[in-house]
Formats: C-alpha cells, structure tokens, sequence
C-alpha cells in the first residue's frame, strides 16, 4: 500500500494534502489530475450517486482519487439517503 492515500471506512482512496502530485497506484503509469468524478455507491441496499466530486483523476485508468473534504461530502450525503430511506438518491455539487 502507497503512503499517497489511506482507505476511509466506506472504502474511499482518501490523498494526503502533502501529496499534490503522484502517479496512479492502481495501474502505475497514469498521473494522476485535477478534476472531477461522480461517486456511485449501494449502501444498505440504497443507490447513492453524487455527480461532479471534486477529485484527483487517473489520465491512464481513470482511478478517482477523493481528498477529505469530498470524501466528507459523500459520507454524509449517504448518510442522509440512508435516513430518509430514498432507494436511489443523487446529489450534484
């Protein structure tokens, strides 16, 4: 495992703010960009899709990698489908 990001408790590839620039660990030849990517999720039998995260993007694989602040976002986005028990929810920053 790279010290470039840690795995959050739903599973997101979260990066270190020191770590600005890297290359993908996933295929290990794409750079890894600024931009954008929608999060899809099934939680608890529930679709949560939240479209334009702002995130750090493979230009080889197209891996999405999510800083804190998006991964908080979605964190309770989920949360607040699970609580109003929407099968499908989408949230658009």
């Amino acid at each position: 495992m790279s010290d470039l990001f840690t795995i959050d408790c739903l599973g997101f590839q979260v990066m270190s703010k020191k770590n600005k620039a890297m290359k993908c660990v996933i295929c290990k030849t794409g750079d890894c960009l600024p931009g954008t990517a929608s999060f899809t999720h099934i939680l608890k039998e529930k679709l949560v899709v939240v479209k334009n995260v702002k995130a750090t993007i493979c230009n080889n694989c197209g891996e999405a990698y999510y800083d804190t602040e998006a991964v908080n976002y979605i964190q309770a986005k989920t949360k607040e489908a699970i609580k109003n028990n929407e099968d499908v929810a989408l949230f658009t920053v």
